[in-house]
């Protein structure tokens, strides 16, 4: 109850979480932690997800910090 009022309050601000999952790596809002080998996505995907990146409308509030695939 109290992290569904918390998100409801974070959207009543206009603050969004923003998931990166398959998507192309961007390092102007995703911090990479991490390259591994992977065989079932492109180079440069973000793979895994660890902290969603925060945005405060369109600025960003915080960085994500995701694992991305490498060759």
């Amino acid at each position: 109850l109290i992290h569904k009022l918390f998100i409801d309050t974070l959207a009543k601000w206009e603050v969004k979480s923003a998931s990166g999952l398959g998507k192309q790596f961007d390092p102007n809002v995703y911090e990479a932690l991490q390259k591994i080998p992977s065989d079932d996505a492109e180079p440069g995907t973000i793979v895994t997800e660890l902290i969603k990146a925060y945005f405060y409308k369109d600025k960003l509030l915080r960085h994500g910090k995701v694992i991305v695939a490498s060759e």
